[in-house]
């Protein structure tokens, strides 16, 4: 990770240590890259009421004000910023890509109301559990479980939506990058964008895995 991760975990830490969140870092900076913003996102063990998470909030941006950093809020922080265990168990128990025994994948509509909705929020956590990123707490073991609970669910979904052969790694990659009935990619499909090779390595190292523990599953 870069200077700014190291300084934002600082800042984090001296304001709400006292409610030991996990920071996950993910986006060009734990590359030691630099960034135009900072992706990054804080899981609490308890709820979080509307008071804190507004600190929360308040804070990240002023930080990254501070850091000359470009303020992103397409996403509200409040969807994207701040979740919970709870949170992070519910994806999987409602998750956003089934409707009841079937799969769907809802196109993204650049809507107030769709980037502040539900389902986003889940599908930002899928997203960010399954490309590169970097957990700053020794809870970190609790993360893991619900990324290969993220891949799992990724896997079934292509297969349902798309047909995909999940025995391949190319083609899951590149119905990750690009919808193939409408030929859409990155933001506009499931968040995983063309470009950068270190994110290609990772999401193929993977896949790999996540194919093999699929096929030795009951599915």
């Amino acid at each position: 990770m870069n200077r700014l991760c190291k300084n934002f975990c600082k800042m984090i830490l001296t304001n709400f240590g006292a409610y030991n969140p996990i920071i996950v870092f993910y986006g060009s900076n734990i590359y030691n890259e630099s960034s135009s913003d900072l992706d990054v996102c804080l899981i609490f063990n308890q709820p979080v009421d509307n008071q804190l998470k507004q600190e929360i909030i308040n804070k990240t941006i002023q930080f990254q004000r501070e850091s000359l950093l470009r303020i992103d809020e397409e996403i509200p922080f409040d969807n994207k910023l701040i979740y919970t265990l709870n949170e992070l168990e519910d994806v999987f128990i409602d998750s956003p890509f089934r409707d009841g025994d079937n799969f769907k994948l809802d196109e993204i509509v650049k809507t107030q109301e769709f980037l502040s909705s539900g389902v986003m929020k889940k599908r930002l956590l899928i997203n960010l559990l399954t490309t590169d990123h970097r957990i700053v707490n020794d809870r970190a073991k609790q993360i893991r479980r619900f990324e290969n609970m993220a891949w799992n669910e990724l896997l079934l979904m292509l297969r349902g939506v798309f047909g995909t052969d999940i025995t391949s790694v190319d083609n899951v990659l590149d119905h990750l990058y690009v919808n193939p009935n409408t030929h859409l990619g990155g933001e506009m499909h499931l968040g995983y964008k063309l470009g950068n090779p270190n994110k290609r390595k990772y999401l193929k190292i993977k896949i790999k895995k996540a194919c093999k523990s699929f096929h030795k599953s009951k599915y």
